[in-house]
C-alpha cells in the first residue's frame, strides 16, 4: 500500500531509458575544424628563443 504523499512525488526515470534512443546523428560538416594555421609571431618568437636555449644547453650553438 502507497502512503498518500507519494502521489505527488514525481517519479525518477528508469536508468536504463536513458539510453532507449540513440542521440542525434553528427552532420559531416561539424566534424571539420575550420581554422588558421599560421604560427602566431609572438609564438614564433618564443619557440625560437627555447630552440636556441636548448641548442646552447647542450653544447651546440
Amino acid at each position: 500500500m502507497t502512503h498518500p504523499a507519494d502521489a505527488d512525488r514525481p517519479v525518477a526515470p528508469a536508468p536504463r531509458s536513458r539510453y532507449a534512443e540513440l542521440p542525434p546523428a553528427v552532420r559531416f560538416e561539424d566534424l571539420r575544424a575550420v581554422h588558421d594555421v599560421r604560427p602566431d609571431p609572438v609564438e614564433r618568437g618564443a619557440q625560437e628563443a627555447e630552440t636556441d636555449w636548448l641548442l646552447r644547453t647542450v653544447g651546440i650553438g
